[in-house]
């Protein structure tokens, strides 16, 4: 089974999307059970983009940001 990621989680981007390369907070996750295969997906508020609104990506689009990922980057909000 795939580890469903959780709401409040901080993510990138890794699909290929105008999207790619932002990070972003999950707000939102939609699982999908109906089906043989678990699919996940995930409202994410982007950051650094003049868009508003949260955008919807699947499972296979974004990867979790780790608090050390963070620090090495020197992306703001590191420290938190």
């Amino acid at each position: 089974m795939r580890n469903v990621m959780q709401a409040g989680s901080r993510v990138h981007i890794s699909g290929y999307s105008p999207f790619r390369g932002l990070s972003g907070t999950i707000q939102l996750v939609d699982v999908v059970t109906e089906i043989d295969e678990l699919l996940c997906f995930y409202l994410i508020k982007l950051e650094s983009t003049p868009i508003q609104e949260a955008v919807w990506f699947p499972y296979d689009e974004i990867e979790s940001i780790s608090t050390q990922e963070l620090e090495f980057l020197g992306t703001p909000g590191a420290d938190l």
